[in-house]
């Protein structure tokens, strides 16, 4: 039962790992894998990146920026399948008929739920992962999942203090809360404001100056 939960949950996870505090993902689903998962064989992934600027000095006059295969070790959760890359080979025995995956994996797409499920994995496992997501900044729209709900809120509050809340003015030096301030997005307190805006009043327009 455990596992299924466990598995369920990376599996949507995976197809969207986090930008911030990706390493420590990873890490955590190398444990995970390991724990509740069991190693089924080995998959060979065959990459190849294309040099955009045609033939050149950089890739020869062949075209191939580069060109390289992965070894990765599968794995099985309940009913579904993991990678994890064990290294990087310059050619493989067997040459490209060994080959069982072309290109990058794709996922699936699960949108706010795999930023949920990466919250839900770390809360379990790894602690201050989640510390470090629930803190990320996040692209992805509200759809009501609780835990992303609460990331997306703390980046407001986050986006709120920084927009509004204390600064020192850049006049008097004096620490001030922006909110209350005659126009929050200055960095100049109200005092300050007041009597710049008070001395611009009863300042003579330049053609009552005598000559």
């Amino acid at each position: 039962m455990i596992a299924m939960l466990v598995g369920w949950l990376l599996h949507r996870a995976n197809a969207a790992p986090p930008r911030i505090g990706r390493e420590a993902f990873y890490a955590m689903k190398d444990r995970l894998v390991a724990r509740y998962g069991y190693l089924i064989g080995t998959d060979y992934q065959h990459i190849l990146k294309p040099c955009w600027d045609g033939p050149c000095e950089r890739c020869g006059g062949t075209g191939v920026w580069t060109e390289f295969y992965v070894e990765l070790d599968r794995w099985q959760i309940a009913r579904w399948i993991f990678h994890r890359p064990m290294r990087r080979l310059i050619r493989i025995c067997g040459g490209p008929k060994a080959v069982t995956i072309e290109g990058y994996i794709h996922h699936a797409g699960y949108g706010a739920l795999s930023v949920e499920c990466a919250l839900l994995l770390a809360i379990l496992f790894d602690r201050p992962l989640f510390w470090t997501l629930l803190r990320s900044p996040s692209t992805v729209e509200w759809p009501g999942w609780p835990l992303h709900t609460l990331q997306q809120l703390l980046r407001s509050v986050r986006q709120a203090w920084n927009t509004y809340g204390p600064a020192e003015c850049w006049k008097c030096g004096t620490t001030f809360i922006r909110f209350w301030a005659i126009s929050p997005s200055s960095c100049i307190c109200g005092h300050c404001h007041f009597v710049r805006s008070f001395l611009a009043s009863i300042r003579p327009e330049v053609d009552d100056i005598p000559f």
